[in-house]
């Protein structure tokens, strides 16, 4: 692409605002760093800024907390890969991270910075007055909140692998802390106050019997970030400004793209937050959805490492076959040249899904692609389903007189996971006591299944509050476990089944149904493979277990009976969303 060069005093006033606004030989494509980006309150961001070379070019932002420089976790080693096509790429640090004022809330301002960064850009004389935001997780979800503020200058926005809101997910997903993300995820912010290398002391942290304190006794200190997220219960209004309803998606009027893989944990927000833009925003045929068989780091680059290029093969204890991969980066760059520099279109479809199991390609026009159907497996048993020798079933037919399953739940000694986020092959040990697995027949033939699992289970308690979590998982022929979920299980907290705004205790002793709720799968059950439930009331750390007074977090702590039963009149059952392809 070849530029001209102002010239007269229109060409040297332009040399001076570039020499002013970055420094350096503007001539030379390269960063021009620790540039200041004034807010609306005062507050100055710095950012680093990417020119291809002389001339106005579109502009491609991501505001990070983990920090802008070299060593971040942000997308700079792709500026050069911008800037050859075109593009001007700038990094900014969230307020109150890296060098930038302010500080930092988890979220809290993410649309108004957003806002104010994305109009300052648009102002330099380096830019045309068209802006792009890029970025996962984190600064992909702070994409959604700037547009929800309409910056005039936004075009269009990738926002892969994004949290789903903090009562939905972190850090609270259904009204339940997400401790082992509260408490090792601020450690990988630009200024953290903890050390991200440091080995947490989980054993020691459970035995402190409380969420509040935690980080000081696994960290020898306090965590800024902990203690603000812990300080605002599920139900504090201080959330409520971050969490997108119709409405919001409504006002998101630029066009998305967003990547998310079967693996990674922000999955489940990744996909709400497309539909709702499906849904409920003016260009529904705008917004773009891609999910492949990834973990959350490679999902935006369609299973590639980001840093290197590569692809990423082991996934979820398996190996990825050259199918499950996709060009992302460079799907990417078609999107931006649609919606940045007015190419004829973006051709690719809305919605492109991985099926895992067949390992094959999906493309939709929406999703789900229809009603799918909802297949009930029940549970089933004669009461035998803990333990070792645990003889649960999950059958096509419905129970009849089946005996109960019951399990003591200790607080004080929880399922355990090896990390607070453990790897898609591992399952709740079924020796133990407390876990109770029910386990189908082989399939005969393949079963698709593409939509959201749901569960749903009767059960009884002695106390008026506790937990029930559940996981399901592929079981292979050669015993190989896939679990068909990214988080190691869902959880229902028992005195809010009927919503956090509805709670409600238990009756000790009375039934009660508790539906669970899986993000959506894709997912093909092959034959001689069997599908499997656990269910018991805890996998720590990732929840802090609940400690059965109903007065969580530091009540007094008791073990429990927990039943769970399936039968005529309480039939508890797993529902698959059977898919079957157009036509069929």
């Amino acid at each position: 692409m070849s530029h001209k060069l102002p010239t007269g005093l229109a060409g040297i006033a332009f040399y001076l605002l570039l020499l002013a606004g970055c420094g350096g030989n503007e001539f030379e494509p390269g960063f021009r760093e620790n540039l200041a980006i004034p807010m609306r309150d005062g507050v100055t961001l710095m950012g680093d800024a990417y020119l291809p070379g002389p001339g106005q070019y579109p502009a491609i932002v991501e505001i990070t907390p983990y920090g802008r420089g070299d060593h971040g976790i942000n997308f700079r080693n792709e500026a050069g890969y911008w800037g050859d096509h075109g593009y001007v790429m700038v990094l900014v640090d969230s307020r109150g991270q890296g060098q930038s004022e302010g500080e930092f809330e988890l979220f809290v301002r993410s649309g108004e910075d957003g806002h104010d960064v994305v109009e300052w850009i648009a102002r330099q004389p380096w830019s045309n007055g068209r802006v792009a935001m890029r970025g996962a997780s984190y600064t992909g979800t702070n994409q959604l909140y700037t547009a929800l503020e309409q910056p005039p200058h936004l075009s269009c926005i990738t926002p892969s692998a994004t949290a789903w809101g903090p009562r939905r997910d972190v850090p609270y997903g259904d009204g339940i802390l997400r401790f082992g993300w509260a408490i090792s995820w601020p450690a990988n912010l630009a200024s953290a106050d903890i050390d991200a290398l440091e080995a947490i002391d989980w054993d020691a942290a459970l035995a402190h019997e409380s969420i509040h304190g935690a980080d000081a006794v696994v960290y020898g200190k306090p965590s800024a970030v902990y203690r603000q997220v812990v300080q605002h219960d599920a139900q504090a209004t201080h959330w409520d400004p971050l969490h997108l309803e119709k409405q919001d998606y409504g006002r998101i009027s630029v066009p998305s793209l967003a990547f998310t893989g079967w693996f990674d944990g922000t999955r489940p927000g990744t996909i709400a937050h497309y539909l709702g833009l499906e849904q409920h925003a003016p260009n529904p045929e705008e917004h773009f959805l891609v999910v492949g068989p990834w973990e959350h780091f490679p999902a935006p680059d369609g299973g590639y490492d980001y840093l290197t290029g590569e692809p990423i093969r082991a996934a979820a204890g398996m190996t990825l076959p050259d199918q499950a991969f996709l060009p992302g980066q460079e799907i990417t760059r078609e999107f931006f040249d649609w919606c940045l520099k007015g190419n004829r279109s973006f051709n690719h479809p809305r919605v492109r899904l991985y099926l895992t199991g067949s390992h094959e390609w999906l493309e939709f026009s929406r999703f789900p692609p229809g009603d799918p159907r909802m297949r009930p497996l029940y549970l089933a048993g004669d009461g035998d389903a803990a333990g070792p020798q645990a003889r649960g079933r999950l059958a096509w037919q419905p129970p009849e007189d089946d005996p109960p399953d019951n399990f003591a739940y200790d607080p004080r000694d929880p399922v355990r996971s090896p990390v607070f986020n453990p790897p898609q092959d591992w399952q709740m040990p079924s020796a133990r006591p407390d876990v109770l697995t029910y386990t189908s027949a082989p399939f005969e033939e393949a079963l698709p299944i593409l939509g959201r699992l749901e569960l749903e289970l009767h059960v009884s308690s002695e106390a008026r509050d506790t937990d029930f979590s559940a996981a399901v998982y592929d079981i292979a022929p050669d015993g190989s476990v896939y679990r068909l979920h990214p988080k190691p299980a869902a959880f229902v907290r028992a005195r809010y089944r009927n919503g956090l705004d509805a709670e409600t205790p238990l009756d000790p002793e009375e039934p009660a149904l508790l539906r669970f709720e899986f993000s959506p799968v894709g997912h093909t059950v092959r034959a001689g493979h069997r599908l499997r439930v656990t269910v018991s009331s805890s996998v720590y750390p990732w929840i802090f277990p609940n400690n059965n007074s109903g007065k969580a977090p530091d009540g007094s702590i008791s073990v429990t009976r927990q039943t769970l039963y399936h039968d005529t009149e309480r039939p508890s059952r797993l529902l698959l969303p059977v898919f079957a392809a157009p036509g069929e």
